[in-house]
């Protein structure tokens, strides 16, 4: 917390206030991301992943395919 309150004394904000909001913000953002990332190290541990190749196969067939629909 020490780290976060000198980088709001040392910042450009208007008042204190708005510089530890942004540092909640950042924080609260920090926390999803974390979450996100243990969701997804959760699925990959239990093998509920595909292989790139069959996910950029499946992508690249469906853009084709809007791009046809598109062109007619």
């Amino acid at each position: 917390m020490y780290e976060a309150l000198t980088w709001v004394d040392a910042s450009c904000y208007s008042s204190k206030s708005e510089g530890v909001r942004h540092v909640q913000d950042r924080e609260t953002k920090l926390a999803a991301l974390d979450a996100a990332l243990a969701r997804g190290m959760t699925d990959i541990e239990a093998g509920r992943t595909k292989p790139a190749s069959e996910v950029f196969d499946r992508l690249e067939a469906k853009y084709l395919d809007m791009a046809k629909k598109t062109e007619q």
